[in-house]
Parts: structure tokens; C-alpha cells; sequence
């Protein structure tokens, strides 16, 4: 397998989304250490597919393959703003 493929059933239930892997591995390694692809499904699917504007948390089911009729691993993927802030001074009047 050299991809995974996801939806995210309450946005588009019709759009399938795939994030490449950097190895090849097959599926039963890929189903033990789910929550790890999924948490890389979830950060592709927030920089590429417009999930800053979504509502948090959101479903995810993973396919193995494009045309998979069911998923291996469905999940709720919340999501941790650590937001940072920087400071300009200003000049005193």
C-alpha cells in the first residue's frame, strides 16, 4: 500500500482524499497503528481541503484502496490550537 485513502463523511461523503506514504506497508500494520495515519489524514485534510473552515471535531473513515467499499478504521479527530503570539513596540508619544 502506498496510500491511504479517507473521507470525511459530514462535509462531502462523495469526496475521497488520498495522503501518499512514505513506505510501502500493507494494511494490517496500518489498522494496529490507525490513529496515527488518521492524525495524518486530518492534518491533509485541515491544509489542503479547506478544513480550517470546518467545525471540529470531524469523522473520518480510511479505505485502503480508492474504490474500497468499506472502511478499515473510522474515527472522531478533534483538533489543538496552540496558538502563538509575537509583539512589535511601539513608539511612546
Amino acid at each position: 500500500m502506498k496510500s491511504i485513502f479517507y473521507v470525511v463523511p459530514d462535509h462531502c461523503d462523495a469526496s475521497r482524499y488520498s495522503i501518499k506514504l512514505k513506505h510501502d506497508t500493507d494494511v494490517e500494520y496500518i489498522s494496529r497503528n490507525a490513529f496515527v495515519f488518521a492524525d495524518d489524514c486530518a492534518e491533509d485534510y485541515y491544509d489542503n481541503h479547506d478544513g480550517w473552515e470546518s467545525t471540529w471535531p470531524l469523522e473520518f473513515h480510511l479505505y485502503e484502496s480508492e474504490d474500497a467499499d468499506k472502511p478499515f478504521h473510522k474515527c472522531l479527530i478533534s483538533i489543538q490550537i496552540n496558538p502563538s503570539f509575537s509583539c512589535k513596540d511601539l513608539p511612546n508619544e
